[in-house]
Parts: C-alpha cells; structure tokens; sequence
C-alpha cells in the first residue's frame, strides 16, 4: 500500500461539525500527543467524562447527548484510567479502553 497525496488547494472547503468547537471534530479519531506530565491523562479524563455524560465543553454553550468514549492507552494502567475518569465524573459504562501495551497490533490506524 503506498501513500497518496493531495493539496489541500484541491480539497473542498466545508464546515465541520464539533465535539469541542475549534478543538476536537465530531466524529474524528483525535490523537493528544506531548511530553511526560503535562496533563494529558487528566484532559483525556475530562473529555471522557464530559462525552459520556453530556456535559458541554469548556467555552461551548451547546451540549451533545451523552455518547460513548474509546481510549486507548499505552502507558496508564485500566485502574489508573478508571480512577481518572470516575473522578472527573464519567460514565464507566459508556468509556471502552483499547489496552495497546499487550501488542503493537492491537489497534491500527
């Protein structure tokens, strides 16, 4: 399989539908990358708890029904996880994990 490249000249403008307007697209794989302890683990967690809950986003008026939330995580344990997302007020029922340390083929993108 080899790549394709296009300009974004040639891609057609349109609006997007938000998650977190002007940060996080709706229906979107968004991937939060960055050093050793600068909060991404807790942002996750809020994300998380706010997408299962129904809770609005930070600067967002507008709140979607509650949803599922997938993460997956690479270095925290489940419990780790959990402990966060309970705490910011999640709904565990609605938050899947993907466990990408037992194999790198766990998940593909």
């Amino acid at each position: 399989m080899s790549a394709h490249f296009t300009t974004l000249a040639d891609v057609s403008a349109s609006s997007s539908e938000w998650l977190w307007t002007d940060r996080v697209p709706l229906g979107a794989i968004t991937i939060l990358e960055g050093m050793p302890g600068c909060g991404k683990s807790i942002l996750i967690a809020d994300l998380a708890a706010r997408l299962t809950t129904g809770r609005a986003f930070p600067e967002c008026e507008a709140s979607l029904p509650p949803s599922a939330a997938i993460l997956m995580q690479a270095e925290d344990r489940p419990e780790t996880t959990r402990y966060r997302v309970e705490t910011a007020g999640g709904d565990l029922q609605r938050v899947l994990i993907v466990d990408g340390t037992a194999t790198a083929e766990v998940l593909r993108l």
